[in-house]
């Protein structure tokens, strides 16, 4: 699993996942949770047991995301099937006070997976960093309160699954262009798949209001 920010980024490819990252981690048999950059975003990554049979992969612990002082009930669970190569669904966040926490892990196939810092007070605002998240993986993304997220296809018949901390609420679904120039996002291939919705979001600088977006509170961000 790969993480990196705009100082740092290359471009993924599925034959080299690890080509640089820094994170630390706390482990529990099975499975640990590390720490991913701006502060408040986690990965659980899942340690495959392997026999004859197969493998067995802890993907999901209470007891570890407690231990850090995370969500650990989720309200929703999703998934979103993608089929060709290149689609870009993003960058989507909910206002306050529906502001969600995500957890996030690519089921079948790989994508980019990209956040961005939108809290305000944080030391990180309006920087993104990227992951690639992979089948083969069984890693999640923990993602808090106050970032907008969205992902790009890296092979045909993706499979993403969502967890949302509370429920999904139509109205109050914002985001921010894919392509916003500020932003300077470097997408892996050319976006063969859009929405209309995501094609005309406002920019960064033209979200509406101060309001709309959790503040920067530290730790994990479990309140919005």
């Amino acid at each position: 699993m790969k993480q990196c920010s705009q100082a740092d980024w290359k471009s993924p490819t599925l034959e080299d996942p690890e080509q640089s990252g820094c994170r630390s981690s706390v482990r529990y048999p099975h499975i640990r949770l590390e720490k991913a950059s701006p502060s408040g975003l986690y990965l659980l990554v899942g340690q495959p047991v392997l026999d004859d049979r197969g493998s067995f992969t802890r993907i999901f612990d209470t007891a570890l995301l407690a231990s850090s002082g995370l969500e650990t009930r989720f309200a929703q669970r999703a998934i979103a099937t993608n089929t060709r190569k290149g689609t870009l669904r993003g960058l989507h966040f909910a206002a306050a006070p529906h502001s969600e926490i995500k957890l996030v892990m690519c089921l079948r196939g790989a994508i980019y997976d990209v956040v961005v810092d939108l809290r305000h007070g944080s030391p990180t605002r309006g920087k993104w960093s990227a992951f690639l998240l992979a089948a083969d993986d069984c890693t999640s993304l923990y993602i808090p309160h106050g970032f907008a997220h969205g992902y790009q296809t890296l092979s045909d018949e993706t499979l993403v699954a969502y967890d949302l901390s509370t429920p999904y609420v139509a109205a109050a679904s914002r985001g921010v262009r894919y392509d916003d120039l500020e932003l300077g996002i470097p997408w892996p291939l050319p976006v063969t798949s859009l929405s209309d919705r995501d094609a005309t979001l406002p920019s960064i600088a033209d979200l509406n209001s101060a309001d709309d977006v959790a503040p920067f509170t530290g730790a994990g961000d479990l309140h919005a």
